[in-house]
């Protein structure tokens, strides 16, 4: 499979390389966080060394950062933020494209009926201007 299939989740790394297929990520340690869903491309990948861990993403980007694992996967953007919390802002890269999509919701109690609403409208209103189709067309 190719890794233009994917899309979302990202894989983090500090040697800088690319990949094209998931094998040729096997000879890597790879960690991840127990518990966790993967793509499941990824999860049935019994030839890779995953390091499934009961840790934190902190932790993940710290272990990368000394040398004890390979590669990462997780979401790009708490990646970055756990990367600036430990001090290691722009010492990683994404290293292909993202593995899947990971869609983001808003929250509201059920109790809050009309903030509910007033939040919808304003997002459809939203995505019928010029603004979120440049936003769309600058990240596709």
């Amino acid at each position: 499979m190719q890794h233009s299939d994917f899309k979302g989740e990202e894989w983090t790394h500090l040697k800088g390389e690319e990949w094209t297929h998931l094998k040729d990520l096997k000879e890597y340690r790879i960690g991840s966080i127990s518990g966790y869903a993967y793509p499941s491309d990824f999860e049935q990948a019994d030839f890779l060394q995953k390091m499934e861990m009961t840790v934190t993403n902190g932790t993940l980007i710290k272990m990368l950062a000394a040398g004890r694992l390979d590669l990462i996967i997780g979401d790009e953007h708490v990646l970055a933020v756990e990367a600036a919390n430990e001090g290691l802002s722009g010492q990683f890269k994404q290293a292909g494209p993202a593995l899947e999509t990971v869609k983001r919701y808003i929250a509201v109690p059920k109790s809050k009926t009309t903030i509910a609403s007033t939040i919808e409208n304003a997002l459809k209103t939203f995505q019928e201007t010029p603004q979120y189709q440049n936003i769309l067309n600058k990240y596709r």
